[in-house]
């Protein structure tokens, strides 16, 4: 499933309710600029249930130059 339709699955929002667009998301900022990002959330969990979580992604690399992936934690406030 491409990142973008899961972390949507999610309707994450600002914790004033505003939207969250794609490009303001930490895990797509990890995957598109190769930099950590850090933000709290808020989300519909899978089970339905409004939460304020909070998001560190971080870029992956197996050398200095060479990008492998992200790393994404969530935890819940």
């Amino acid at each position: 499933m491409p990142i973008d339709d899961w972390v949507a699955s999610f309707e994450p929002r600002e914790p004033t309710g505003e939207r969250l667009t794609a490009d303001r998301r930490p895990t797509r900022i990890a995957l598109d600029d190769h930099r950590p990002s850090h933000q709290t959330l808020h989300m519909t969990s899978a089970d339905g249930i409004e939460r304020d979580v909070a998001v560190t992604a971080f870029p992956l690399f197996a050398h200095s130059e060479e990008f492998v992936g992200i790393v994404a934690i969530f935890w819940q406030e």
